[in-house]
C-alpha cells in the first residue's frame, strides 16, 4: 500500500525554502516505505522556484 500527502500550495509560495525542506523531510522520515511526496493537484504558479527545489531535493535525499 502506498500513502500520499502534499506540501501544501501555501508552503510552496509563501514558505521558505528551509521550511519546506524541513517539512517535506519529516513527512518521507514519519511514513516510511511506500510514501509519494508530491504537491497536490499541481505546482501552483506562484511557487517559488526554491520552495519546489527544496521538496525535489527532499524528495531525493540530495
Amino acid at each position: 500500500m502506498c500513502i500520499k500527502r502534499d506540501v501544501q500550495a501555501a508552503k510552496l509560495t509563501l514558505g521558505a525554502p528551509d521550511e519546506v525542506y524541513n517539512y517535506s523531510t519529516q513527512l518521507i522520515k514519519d511514513m516510511g516505505t511506500g510514501f509519494i511526496l508530491g504537491s497536490g493537484c499541481g505546482v501552483p504558479p506562484n511557487a517559488k522556484v526554491e520552495n519546489v527545489k527544496a521538496m525535489v531535493s527532499a524528495a531525493t535525499g540530495k
